[in-house]
């Protein structure tokens, strides 16, 4: 098909479950590090002086993962949406070839019919 486009439709939506498999470890990852947040009293006194600045860090990181899981989110329903769309161009054209064929088949019937 040349000077046309192709899309491969059920790969635009394996895509998609990809992404929305990495959208769960992302998740996961999140539930990890919020237990990664131990209390005060693990640090002991000397700990207490770094521990603000690996609340601090963690918080960063938690942060960084819900950004990460909202783009994936966001990503997922854009290539759903494309994917949707391709197909519908997809099944619109081919009923509007098998109108045009099925209006020459009774052209064709009422010539020599």
């Amino acid at each position: 098909m040349s000077g046309g486009y192709h899309v491969d439709v059920p790969a635009l939506h394996k895509y998609k479950d990809n992404l929305g498999s990495y959208q769960e470890q992302a998740g996961k990852f999140t539930e990890l590090v919020a237990k990664a947040d131990v209390g005060d009293e693990s640090w002991g006194i000397i700990g207490l002086f770094t521990k603000s600045q690996y609340t601090e860090t963690l918080g960063q990181l938690q942060e960084h993962l819900r950004s990460m899981q909202d783009g994936l989110r966001s990503a997922s329903d854009k290539i759903t949406s494309a994917a949707e769309q391709y197909q519908a161009m997809d099944d619109e054209v081919a009923r509007l070839m098998n109108e045009i064929l099925n209006r020459i088949g009774a052209a064709k019937e009422s010539r020599h019919g």
